[in-house]
């Protein structure tokens, strides 16, 4: 796959010159780094200067995924199986663990001054849902159903929270005030969407409605949000699923993960008594 810069028309330009198996790419604060999944598994983290197209290796033992950064750019926080951990955005000192659960939690993004990290668990009874981890204190389910509940990114002011639900037999991008989830639900997407990511200005959101870019305008009247008509930005053979984008600070280009449709499979593999392996790997809750 490439890294790509696209623009709100379509244009792309490479961000990297060597074709990896990205996935997941995550803007640095000042955007002038990214940091990434890369795969074959098992999956490693990367981050790389935009301006050098130079990269370092950040976690490349075991398997890690989903890079978020912190506030300041500072450091990176990414998942690793059962844990959650940080470590410095240049590669020095050692990861720390932040949470370790049942199941898998993957970070979504760091409230502004570092109080708490809005994450994802995934779990095979509970699905996926939304928690906020503290920095002092137990971690606290955020929004909890029966349905799916993932790729969570809070507004740029933190007023609002945007992210992804099953609940009515497909993927649809929702907002809801922030924290106060109770206070109010729109749904932005009109046809299936994932991946939502705000402007920075907190009045447009981005989503993917399979490998096609759309935006959606969002007008703010006191405690209620107006979500506009979506309109289609670009398509073309990105990658799709899990948070696959990121936009500048500046929002005038996306970073995504551009497939490339001549790719054929060279091989299959068959895992034979999966069902063991995945009480292993996640047992049963007691």
């Amino acid at each position: 796959r490439s890294l790509v810069g696209v623009d709100r028309n379509g244009r792309r330009r490479p961000l990297l010159d060597e074709r990896r198996g990205y996935r997941f790419p995550r803007l640095s604060p000042d955007g002038r780094r990214v940091a990434v999944t890369i795969d074959p598994r098992p999956s490693q983290i990367w981050v790389y200067d935009l301006e050098r197209r130079s990269g370092i290796p950040l976690a490349t033992e075991g398997h890690s995924l989903v890079p978020a950064w912190t506030p300041d750019g500072r450091r990176l926080t990414y998942n690793t199986g059962r844990e959650l951990v940080s470590r410095a955005a240049d590669g020095s000192g050692e990861a720390r663990r932040l949470l370790a659960r049942d199941g898998a939690q993957y970070p979504a993004a760091w409230l502004g001054d570092m109080r708490s990290l809005l994450f994802v668990e995934a779990h095979p009874v509970n699905r996926h849902d939304l928690w906020l981890l503290p920095a002092e204190g137990e971690p606290r389910p955020l929004l909890a159903t029966p349905a799916n509940e993932l790729m969570a990114r809070p507004s740029p002011d933190e007023r609002w929270l945007a992210y992804v639900s099953d609940e009515s037999g497909r993927p649809e991008v929702y907002v809801r005030p922030f924290p106060a989830l109770e206070g109010g639900r729109w749904l932005i997407s009109t046809g299936g969407g994932e991946s939502p990511v705000w402007a920075p200005s907190g009045r447009e959101l981005f989503y993917l409605d399979g490998s096609a870019m759309m935006a959606v305008p969002l007008e703010v009247d006191g405690d209620t949000l107006r979500p506009g008509v979506p309109e289609l930005l670009f398509t073309g053979p990105f990658e799709t699923g899990s948070p696959q984008f990121d936009v500048s600070p500046d929002g005038s280009w996306f970073a995504m993960v551009e497939a490339d449709p001549d790719a054929k499979p060279t091989q299959i593999h068959l895992v034979l008594d999966w069902q063991h392996e995945l009480e292993r790997l996640v047992p049963a809750p007691p």
